[in-house]
């Protein structure tokens, strides 16, 4: 199996394809009278409560973190550390600029 992944499930060249037509992802606005979907703000109670003991500015990791919406949203408004890991790199480029188009929490 030259040039094949046997592990993976689905070639990475379909990843690639799919995030250079996918736009940023709108950022997750959690402010008072914005309706946010239940499950997202579930999600981040859920984080926030399991990660945010560890101090002001945890690091946090997403693995599969291509067009994430939670790294820029912990990085830029809870002031924590994010970090990521993607199989595409075409998804690492969309999530490094999420990340860096975005004002962070001084």
């Amino acid at each position: 199996m030259e040039g094949k992944d046997p592990v993976a499930k689905v070639p990475r060249r379909y990843w690639d394809d799919m995030w250079l037509t996918d736009a940023l992802p709108a950022p997750l606005d959690f402010s008072s009278g914005v309706r946010v979907k239940p499950v997202s703000r579930h999600i981040r109670d859920f984080v926030v409560a399991h990660v945010g003991h560890l101090g002001p500015a945890p690091t946090v990791v997403e693995v599969g973190c291509g067009g994430s919406v939670w790294l820029p949203d912990f990085r830029q408004v809870l002031g924590w550390r994010a970090a990521g890991v993607d199989y595409s790199l075409a998804s690492m480029r969309t999530f490094i600029a999420a990340i860096c188009s975005r004002p962070c929490r001084s």
